[in-house]
């Protein structure tokens, strides 16, 4: 069951900046506390707070939005590598009802409750973040002919 975990990680590692030097703008466009930052932006909006949010911030939400869209695209791609087809679908199928609204209050709550964390790659907590809230079901295992 982890293994289903760990090669989707390995894969999606290989587009986040690993090392201790910071790598190329091309390979890590966002830093953790930045996409904190933005996806804080993007939930005062969707809470409804418009009045409270400034031309910065509106331009700090449409960013979480785009960031996360991308995120969250990227890691439906690995899924699909590493997953059997029934998973795959089974997967999909579970969560097809989740907004993109509903990944940046996920990702936000998750960035808040672990500040110890971003000092990661933005890219990669979005991955745990969506994991941790959205694992693959048990039931979603490939049946023995």
């Amino acid at each position: 069951m982890k293994l289903r975990y760990i090669i989707p990680l390995l894969l999606f590692s290989l587009n986040c900046s690993a090392s201790a030097t910071p790598a190329p703008s091309v390979l890590s466009t966002l830093d953790a506390e930045q996409l904190l930052d933005q996806c804080g932006a993007a939930i005062t909006w969707y809470n409804g707070n418009t009045q409270q949010i400034n031309p910065e911030q509106m331009a700090q939400a449409i960013e979480c939005k785009s960031y996360v869209a991308g995120a969250i695209d990227q890691l439906q791609l690995m899924l699909s590598f590493t997953l059997s087809q029934r998973e795959y679908e089974c997967y999909k199928q579970t969560y097809a009802g989740v907004s993109l609204v509903q990944f940046i209050r996920v990702i936000y709550k998750y960035l808040s409750s672990h500040p110890e964390s971003l000092n990661h790659d933005a890219a990669y907590l979005v991955y745990v973040a969506v994991v941790n809230a959205f694992p693959i079901p048990k039931d979603c295992g490939d049946k023995p002919s």
